[in-house]
Formats: structure tokens, C-alpha cells, sequence
């Protein structure tokens, strides 16, 4: 009996890891294949790679330029949150003061807000101030999105540190600052990274903010939508190529900090 349910377990993990990287997968590959392999009505599983593909996308300046404001806006954005979002988020965590409980649940809702509710505002706002379409308008959006997420994260990982060490800490002379920067963001570590993680995805993947407030910056979401048809032909090699250059980031991401990960969504769920 326990032999069936192990097969049957694995029958299970592994079509679930198929339907999770299949699209992946099917993503590179087309990448890598000439047009004559790809338009064909039968699938190719064996063909010569190439990178032809890739070539074609960076011969165009705008990719790169792309591929570098998305660079700078998504870690300048997510940094930003992190930073900002630590401080924050122990306060909530930490100390009691009125309207504590008020102002955690109206952080919450902000992140709530539909997209199209903020992007009019943001766009008469940075209008009105000379800054449409810069660095700063649009590192200054995402960190407002960011922000309550990262929040609402790291809540749940100070909150698991036990009161008694900060306690211990401050009797031996260490102060609020101290006590945050030793004691509260070590043992946050794999938290921070989870919601860097988050953040960064969400980002670098964002299409609506990024071509709403921007014309000449455009992020890499924004050229691989103005590059989807060249002509009268949608050039598919093309744009898995564009696809697999937007994938890179968060991929590597995720297996470098694969082990912070595991352990950050440990604690938010045993959090809950």
C-alpha cells in the first residue's frame, strides 16, 4: 500500500513539474530554432541551435536600452522598498503607538488598488513636476507599489523574533538602531531576500506603469510589445529570444538564493 501511494505521489510531482516548466522549456528552445523549424506543422524535439535570433533582437539599439532602464529602475526600486520597507515594517512590528493598527491595514489596501486607480494620478503628478519619463517617476511608482508588500513580509519575520533577545540586547547597552541592525535584520535574512524576490518579479515584469510614464525610457516589457510584429509577419524565434532575455534575471535569481527562499516562505507560512 505505502509502494502505491509513493508511485502514485511521484505520478503526481512529476506531471506537475511538467506542466510548470514545459513553457519554459518550450520558451529557450524556441529561442535557439531557425523560422524553417519553428513554422513547420510537426514539432522538431532535435534541431541545430542557433543564435541567430538573438543576434537579430540586440542589432536593434532599443533592446539594449531596454535591457538597461529595466536593470537600473528594478534594482534601484527594490532596494529602495527593502530599505525603507525594514524600518517600517519592524516599527509595526515592534512598537505601540496609536493608530498602529490603523495604519498597518491601510497599507495593506494601498497595494490593493487596481492599477488603472494610480497610474492617472502618477502620470499628472510627474507631468505637472517635469519628470515624465525618468529614472526617478518610475523608480518612485514601483517603490510605492513595492512598498506595502515588502511591508506586510517582513512583519511576519520580525514578529517570529523572540522579544527576549532584543530585550537581552538593549540591557547590554545596545540601542533601538543597534538592536534593529543586529539583531532583527540577521534573523531576517531569508525574509528580505523572499520579498527583493517578489518585488524584483513584479518589476521587471510590469508593462501597464512603464508604458503609461514613460516614451524614451521604455522598459524591456515595453520594447518586446512595440517589437512583436516586424512587417506583416510575427517574427516567433524573435520573440521567445526577447522572452528568454526578460526570464534570465529572476531565473538566476531564484537558483542563486534558492535556499534563502525555501526558508523565507518557511517562516511567512509558519508565520501564518
Amino acid at each position: 500500500m505505502k509502494r502505491k501511494n509513493k508511485t502514485f505521489s511521484f505520478v503526481i510531482i512529476f506531471i506537475y513539474i511538467i506542466f510548470l516548466y514545459w513553457p519554459i522549456y518550450f520558451l529557450i528552445t524556441l529561442s535557439l530554432k531557425k523560422r524553417i523549424d519553428i513554422v513547420v506543422t510537426t514539432p522538431n524535439i532535435f534541431f541545430q541551435p542557433t543564435l541567430d535570433n538573438f543576434k537579430w533582437i540586440f542589432s536593434f539599439s532599443q533592446v539594449t536600452e531596454g535591457l538597461i532602464n529595466s536593470l537600473i529602475i528594478s534594482f534601484c526600486s527594490v532596494a529602495l522598498a527593502i530599505f525603507l520597507g525594514a524600518f517600517f515594517a519592524y516599527a509595526l512590528s515592534k512598537f505601540s503607538f496609536k493608530g498602529r493598527e490603523g495604519l498597518r491595514d491601510w497599507t495593506l489596501t494601498v497595494r490593493m488598488l487596481p492599477p488603472i486607480a494610480i497610474v492617472l494620478p502618477m502620470y499628472i503628478i510627474w507631468t505637472n513636476l517635469n519628470l515624465y519619463d525618468t529614472y526617478l517617476s518610475l523608480i518612485i511608482t514601483y517603490l510605492a507599489i513595492s512598498l506595502p508588500l515588502v511591508i506586510w513580509l517582513l512583519m511576519g519575520f520580525f514578529n517570529q523574533i523572540p522579544t527576549e533577545i532584543e530585550e537581552a540586547a538593549r540591557v547590554d547597552g545596545a540601542g533601538y538602531f543597534k538592536t534593529f541592525f543586529v539583531i532583527a535584520l540577521p534573523n531576517s535574512i531569508p525574509g528580505i531576500i523572499v520579498a527583493a524576490m517578489l518585488s524584483f518579479i513584479f518589476v521587471w515584469n510590469d508593462m501597464f506603469f512603464a508604458f503609461v510614464l514613460s516614451s524614451l525610457r521604455s522598459t524591456l516589457p515595453v520594447v518586446i510589445n512595440s517589437m512583436a510584429t516586424t512587417g506583416l509577419e510575427v517574427r516567433w524565434g524573435e520573440m521567445a529570444a526577447l522572452g528568454t532575455i526578460s526570464l534570465l534575471p529572476a531565473l538566476i535569481f531564484s537558483i542563486l538564493a534558492r535556499n534563502l527562499l525555501i526558508r523565507g516562505f518557511q517562516g511567512l507560512y509558519a508565520e501564518k
